[in-house]
């Protein structure tokens, strides 16, 4: 049963009152005064109207020109209470003179029309008609309005008013009289955090050392330790890979590789360096830009721009394709740094949200200036054409580049017009077939250097880069998306025209660089939402706004907006400091609460998605999964960086590739053994495992991964040679270190799950050890084929039968709901 003041419905208490009763039931009114009506919460544009109306009326009636019907908005307070003659779709007060309350009530001929296959619910009816009735006032859509740091409110609770997280939390569940879960046992927050900071088990020092502490910031020196370790950069890397839709291949068509891997190398060490995310952000969007020789760094960073899918198909034409890279590009800009679905107007104005089709294509000149060919047959393996910096990593290698860098930049001095037939030979873009004045003996020479830089490349790291068109390619409005219809307005950079602009002076063209800074500016009011309200719910399990790639109409408002606003200020005025931020989440009462289930919350809040009244139960993702049997197994390579790598897949997996054919090469030695982080990605076929585990395909950003369960799962992490390798190591151990069952067990137990087992659970596995001893026993060959699998070598002098008999008993452990979820 909800208490009546627990109740977060708009509308709850509208008049039902509790009297006194009879043993029957019947109120004895003589006793019983009436009660007051207890008076209704005021309705709110932003929480209650706006998404209903997104939902049910904005494809007719909403931003969107070219669909609009009888010319009515309704996303705009001046156009939805205009004169329409002898009425007004909404007139302030009087629902019963609203034009809209007449029509949503119409029996005959409702709106929303029948063949829109929307239909109001009786009680958004209501919630419109008292709107109407309070004074149909609108407001600014909450994610474009500039975020402010607000007071911090006061609560009685003093635990919970040390963290400005917590008093906003506390300031939420204080009048509903629902109180904060207690805080998680010790261990549970040393598995988590050590997961949410590393992706990785807490080490036995680590546990040691935090458990035994009497120390009363022995938590705050964990989290210290934590994210200083190289591991946190890897970790967060996959959060932000995941974004900028990060893979080791092109996509479309021939699906062939590109050397990009050195840009996740420099977001690991960003993260780790703690790079300001301002720019981090700079460095991305513009780093060719930011000088006039720009830092290798600088160049690796602009790697990002080219991520976007290419292809290399024969008959493709370079007009269509250059739209779709526009198009790829702008989505994924919108998506990752302004939680926008700016996409949508590629082909009209947005249904939902103000971006117009204007908006769309000025946003996608800014990027018409990278150098990267429209359609190509070499992204950087054969013949090197495309922009790329080599990344020497020795002397030798060192002096070798210089040596044809040195050769290539000369040829360049001596022939100004060397960049145009450059772009000739690495492009079919409609471009004359070589400069006037270009002789043969120039192509040759030109060919000649290019082979060189092709034959460095199969020795030396490199990365394809960023590098600026001298002209950038024409940008025109495509109506319907058209990519053949030149007849739209030519359009130059700007940002969208409902949010603040950019200042420059006038005439001039704008440029991805400042683009970037107002990206990162206090004018753009989204940047620092998508970022804070993104990594709450990678430390929460629930984002406080639930769509993260969407932060509009369509998307929901936040459940706690002052503090989503009070995070996202104090996270751009503490110098864009990511670390500081997530400490400040870590740190704080509500993350440190425990994830149990709570019978009051059922009903109110059963995901843990409006109050955060407890922590989430998180099941790993796809990589911490498998990071962690191989570190429990000690097999784990912890190296930083480096080429990504190929691990144990199913035979026969890569057999629909073609142009060319090709198979899985699969990795040797240590490499096998690399965090998942560095799996190699091919868009068009992931690795199955990941893929089990719900690690995205990379072709989009992913602003937060799903989560699901189910029986393949199970399969793979019992079945992969990966766990029953990391088993069979791990029960090798287990026998050279000890030799007690029950100890063994013990320190399984405390390795996986830092506690000792149950005594239900020790009773159990020991018998399930004792008839794997006898069927082993009974067939040694499938105790050898068993302790076989895998390239890791098997340990001399142990009994195999021991071996695969303890090997089941570990593969059961590293199964176990809890030891694959963070608690």
């Amino acid at each position: 049963m909800i208490p009546a003041a627990a109740c977060l419905m708009p509308g709850c208490g509208d008049g039902s009152e509790s009297q006194s009763a009879d043993p029957a039931g019947t109120p004895d009114q003589s006793i019983v005064p009436a009660a007051a009506p207890v008076p209704l919460p005021p309705i709110s544009f932003n929480e209650d109207i706006r998404p209903i109306l997104s939902d049910k009326c904005f494809a007719c009636h909403g931003p969107d020109r070219k669909h609009r019907e009888a010319d009515l908005r309704l996303d705009i307070e001046e156009a939805a209470k205009a004169s329409l003659g002898s009425y007004a779709a909404l007139v302030a007060g009087d629902r019963d003179k609203s034009e809209v309350w007449t029509r949503i009530n119409d029996t005959t001929d409702p709106m929303p029309p029948k063949k829109s296959h929307k239909v109001l619910e009786p009680q958004e009816i209501e919630l419109i008609g008292r709107w109407i009735d309070e004074g149909a006032t609108y407001e600014t859509h909450w994610a474009y309005v500039k975020p402010v740091r607000h007071d911090l409110p006061t609560v009685t609770d003093q635990a919970w008013n040390k963290n400005p997280v917590d008093r906003f939390i506390h300031a939420r569940l204080e009048p509903l009289k629902i109180k904060p879960s207690p805080q998680a046992d010790k261990r549970t927050l040393l598995r988590r955090v050590s997961y949410d900071l590393t992706g990785l088990p807490p080490t036995q020092e680590q546990a040691q050392a935090f458990l035994t502490s009497d120390a009363p910031d022995a938590y705050e020196q964990l989290v210290d330790s934590l994210l200083q370790s190289p591991a946190f950069g890897e970790h967060l890397a996959v959060w932000w890979l995941d974004q900028v839709r990060y893979s080791d291949t092109i996509g479309i068509h021939s699906d062939n590789p590109r050397s990009v891997w050195p840009y996740r190398a420099w977001v690991i060490r960003a993260f780790n360096d703690n790079l300001p995310f301002d720019q981090f952000t700079l460095m991305q969007i513009a780093g060719d830009l930011m000088q006039d020789e720009p830092t290798a760094d600088m160049l690796t960073a602009s790697a990002y721009n080219r991520l976007s899918p290419q292809t290399e198909e024969g008959g493709a034409q370079p007009k269509e394709y250059n739209a779709i890279y526009n198009a790829d590009r702008v989505a994924n800009y919108g998506d990752v740094w302004l939680g926008s679905s700016v996409n949508c107007a590629q082909c009209h104005d947005h249904k939902f949200d103000p971006f117009t089709i204007e908006d769309y294509y000025a946003m996608t000149a800014f990027f018409a200036d990278i150098n990267q060919p429209l359609v190509s047959h070499d992204n950087g393996y054969g013949k090197i054409k495309a922009p790329l910096i080599f990344l020497p990593e020795n002397e030798e290698q060192a002096a070798q580049v210089q040596a044809v860098e040195a050769e290539y930049q000369a040829f360049h001095a001596q022939n100004p017009t060397a960049k145009r037939a450059e772009e000739r030979f690495s492009s079919r873009d409609p471009l004359p077939p070589f400069p006037d004045g270009w002789t043969p003996e120039q192509t040759q020479q030109l060919n000649e250097i290019l082979k060189k830089r092709s034959e460095l490349a199969k020795t030396v790291p490199f990365v394809v880069v960023t590098r600026a068109r001298d002209e950038p390619r024409e940008v025109r409005v495509l109506q319907r998306g058209n990519w053949q219809d030149d007849s739209g307005q030519v359009m130059q950079p700007a940002t969208p025209a409902f949010l603040p602009g950019i200042a420059t002076e006038e005439g001039g063209r704008l440029t991805r660089l400042e683009l970037a800074r107002w990206t990162v500016s206090p004018e753009n009011p989204l940047t620092t939402r998508v970022v804070v309200n993104r990594l709450w719910g990678r430390y929460l399990g629930n984002p406080l706004s639930s769509n993260t790639v969407d932060l509009g109409s369509q998307g929901t408002p936040p459940t706690h907006p002052k503090l989503l606003d009070y995070l996202a200020v104090d996270f751009r005025d503490n110098g864009w400091n990511l670390k500081q931020l997530i400490r400040q989440i870590v740190t704080s009462e509500t993350y440190k609460q425990s994830s149990d289930a709570r019978e009051d919350l059922v009903v109110i809040d059963p995901d843990n998605r409006r109050l955060f009244a407890r922590q989430s139960p998180l099941r790993l993702p796809a990589e911490a999964i498998r990071d962690q049997a191989l570190m429990l197994s000690g097999l784990l390579n912890s190296r930083i960086g480096g080429p990504s790598v190929f691990p144990y897949q199913p035979a026969g997996v890569w057999e629909p590739l073609n142009f060319p054919a090709r198979d899985w090469p699969t990795s040797k030695g240590e490499d096998l053994y690399r965090r998942g982080l560095y799996t190699w990605i091919q868009r068009t076929f992931p690795h199955p495992q990941m893929i089990t585990f719900d690690a995205p395909s990379r072709e989009s950003c992913t602003g937060q991964r799903m989560m699901s369960t189910t029986p393949l799962q199970a399969l793979a992490s019992l079945n992969a040679p990966v766990f029953v390798e990391s088993a069979r190591v791990l029960a090798e151990h287990l026998i050279q270190q000890e030799a007690d069952d029950a100890k063994r067990l013990e320190k399984l137990f405390n390795l996986a799950l830092v506690r000792p087992p149950r005594e239900s659970e020790s009773a159990t596995l020991l018998k399930l050890l004792q008839s794997q001893r006898t069927h082993f026993a009974a067939s040694p060959e499938d105790a050898k084929k068993l302790s076989a699998v895998g390239e890791a070598p098997e340990a001399q002098g142990l009994d195999v039968v021991e071996v695969a008999a303890w090997t089941s008993v570990c593969r059961v452990v590293l199964n176990l709901h809890e030891t694959i979820t963070r608690n």
